[in-house]
């Protein structure tokens, strides 16, 4: 999945659910994303009970990814990767998500990848090599 970025702050928002999503979880005037860059999605995750996506992407060199509010973006390529599961069972990534299945089945993946467990970042240096060839 590869989204491009559109915006950065909430003046580029025109959706009063997103305005009010943005000052609810993100404490800062504007988010470190580069406006008309591409990125890799690595999942999809709503909160707070809201109809709003948050991709989960890494900006520049992150070793994980972040949510980052979905109307930031425009969907270049929405296809779903294979192995990819839906959740709703609660995990660190948002109460329902389409994350990559190993990721879907534990709810403290991202924590895992935040806190460098060797396996965790092992797992999703793959997804991140796999991704960037599907891009190729």
């Amino acid at each position: 999945m590869l989204v491009k970025c559109i915006g950065n702050s909430p003046s580029h928002l025109s959706n009063e659910s997103a305005k009010q999503a943005y000052a609810r979880n993100i404490h800062q005037d504007e988010v470190w994303l580069e406006i008309g860059r591409e990125y890799s999605v690595y999942g999809v995750s709503f909160m707070d009970g809201e109809n709003l996506p948050w991709f989960l992407i890494c900006e520049d060199d992150d070793e994980y990814p972040k949510p980052h509010l979905g109307d930031f973006f425009e969907i270049v390529d929405g296809e779903i990767p294979s192995g990819w599961a839906f959740t709703s069972a609660t995990t660190n990534a948002g109460e329902v998500a389409l994350l990559p299945k190993r990721w879907a089945d534990d709810p403290y993946f991202l924590e895992k990848l935040d806190d460098e467990e060797e396996d965790a970042l092992a797992y999703f240096q793959q997804l991140v090599k796999h991704s960037k060839t599907a891009q190729s």
